[in-house]
């Protein structure tokens, strides 16, 4: 963490001390204005903290009974639509550490700290348009309970508004719809691992592969790229 304070300082990227709430789960953490003036912040967490990859499926015999409530895993990515996504991932990649793992004919940047194909997504806005949220993606765990949240949507008549399917960048099988205030919500489950030392991969095809719930099958053994 002193390490990367002081790389932050010599770039001259804004620190800021007091972000208002720290989460009792960090050793320590940095926090920092990236150039849309969002707050961003590096932290680090005790080591044996280990994420659940969970099976590709869940052993339940059957899908979308008793289910009453949607249970992720943890917190994927975040999406925000920057006025220029290119230097805005500059900043990130040179300033902040995170590293570039792909971006489409879209303009769309994937960037990430872990493996995990990317843990931000930043997205170009429209010319003279500000910083928007777009979406926030929580890991869901197995494609059975990506199914099971289907059903607890369909049954709530909660429209899923973007899949099921999965993105040509990432490869994660996700569903969307939106909450009571018009946000993006994206449930997903098994994306993308990436290699500390791979290379940027660009530009790519933003092409979204949909598929029917009314069928369960591996999207491992059909994915392209």
């Amino acid at each position: 963490m002193e390490e990367a304070r002081a790389r932050l300082q010599a770039e001259g990227v804004p620190l800021v001390e007091d972000p208002g709430w720290r989460d009792p789960t960090h050793d320590a953490e940095v926090c920092f204005l990236d150039p849309n003036g969002l707050t961003g912040r590096l932290f680090s967490r005790d080591p044996t903290v280990l994420r659940n990859e969970g099976p590709l499926f869940s052993s339940k015999e059957s899908l979308g009974i008793g289910v009453q409530k949607i249970i992720p895993h943890h917190l994927g990515h975040i999406g925000i639509q920057v006025p220029d996504a290119q230097a805005t991932a500059a900043f990130y990649t040179e300033k902040a550490g995170l590293r570039l793992t792909e971006w489409n004919n879209a303009g769309i940047y994937f960037l990430r700290a872990g493996r995990d194909h990317h843990g931000l997504g930043l997205v170009p806005n429209p010319e003279g348009a500000g910083v928007v949220y777009h979406h926030v993606a929580w890991d869901i765990g197995n494609m059975t309970d990506l199914w099971n949240c289907g059903e607890f949507l369909r049954e709530r008549d909660i429209p899923i508004s973007l899949g099921p399917g999965w993105w040509e960048q990432g490869h994660q099988t996700e569903l969307n719809f939106l909450d009571p205030d018009g946000q993006r919500i994206e449930i997903y489950c098994h994306i993308d691992q990436v290699a500390d030392d791979a290379e940027p991969v660009g530009p790519s095809p933003a092409f979204f592969h949909s598929f029917s719930f009314d069928e369960r099958f591996d999207p491992h053994a059909v994915r392209t790229g």
